[in-house]
């Protein structure tokens, strides 16, 4: 079995820039699926809390994820949305170990 990888990263926006910070989101998402390796790619904010978010991104493997972590495309998206945030993002990488029952 391929060991896929689940990306996950939380993020705090500073609560006046969270529609810009949606913006940049959206564009991105729309960009990172393109990205040799991204499986699916998915927004969530979190419930009473209108300025934390979490991305949730599956890879194909941890070295494809790795190489968009270095792209000039996931530098950009940094830069921008380091001027919203309250502090550093929190991101985790997590590697498939069982496969769903499909019945």
């Amino acid at each position: 079995m391929q060991k896929e990888i689940v990306s996950v990263v939380f993020s705090f926006i500073k609560p006046e820039f969270v529609s810009e910070a949606v913006k940049v989101y959206q564009k991105a998402i729309e960009n990172k699926k393109k990205f040799k390796g991204c499986i699916d790619i998915q927004l969530f904010r979190k419930v009473n809390h209108r300025n934390e978010f979490m991305i949730v991104s599956k890879w194909k493997t941890l070295e494809e994820r790795e190489e968009y972590l270095k792209s000039e495309f996931h530098k950009k998206v940094v830069g921008i949305l380091k001027l919203y945030r309250q502090n550093d993002p929190i991101m985790k990488n997590f590697e498939q170990i069982m496969e769903k029952d499909n019945k």
